[in-house]
């Protein structure tokens, strides 16, 4: 089994939250190995290499899908090129997930791994939420690396309907001033050894 030391480090972590990826490790290395082979063509410059993927923004997902309700459909808003959507999927894989973004190539990209892979019950669209209707509404939002906090909850409410929203906030990256929203704080959670904190809002 490929990155044995990666899979070690994230049962470790994910141990206390209930979730053990070595049952669909083999689609998690895949899914790091594809970005990284198309990582210059679809922009994704802020992590090179597999097992630097696999311990950074693949651990953040798993976190995340490790806290997710049986809640569907649900949608990633600006998943990229599927962090955290496609990974949420491959640890989740009874949760309906439509993965918006909206940047053409990436979409392409996921549908492709989709296909490949065989997953089903998730959906790529191009979408640009906050400048175009999607014509979607969910009851679960979630993202990493929206870019703001309050935006990203203000999106999810405003134009997705949604009644929970869960994000990943890398707190030493995205601006976040606690204040009036739409949805409610209603717990958090820090990832040990990352700098990043689980934040859920919930219909008050």
């Amino acid at each position: 089994m490929p990155y044995s030391e990666a899979l070690s480090f994230l049962r470790e972590r994910l141990r206390p939250f209930g979730l053990d990826p070595a049952p669909f490790w083999t689609r998690l290395v895949a899914l790091a190995e594809a970005l990284e082979e198309h990582a210059e063509e679809l922009h994704l410059t802020a992590v090179r290499g597999v097992e630097e993927r696999l311990r950074g923004p693949f651990l953040d997902s798993l976190f995340l899908a490790a806290h997710l309700p049986d809640l569907s459909p649900a949608a990633d808003l600006g998943t990229g090129a599927g962090i955290p959507g496609l990974v949420v999927k491959i640890a989740r894989p009874e949760l309906e997930i439509h993965l918006l973004e909206a940047y053409a190539p990436r979409v392409a990209f996921m549908e492709s791994f989709i296909e490949r892979h065989g997953l089903s019950g998730v959906w790529p669209r191009v979408c640009h939420v906050g400048r175009e209707d999607c014509g979607l509404e969910t009851p679960l939002v979630f993202a990493r690396g929206y870019g703001e906090v309050g935006k990203f909850v203000r999106h999810a409410r405003d134009f997705l309907g949604a009644r929970e929203a869960y994000y990943l906030w890398r707190k030493g990256v995205e601006p976040w001033r606690p204040g009036d929203l739409p949805l409610k704080l209603s717990f958090r959670r820090a990832l040990p050894d990352r700098d990043v904190e689980l934040l859920v809002w919930k219909q008050p």
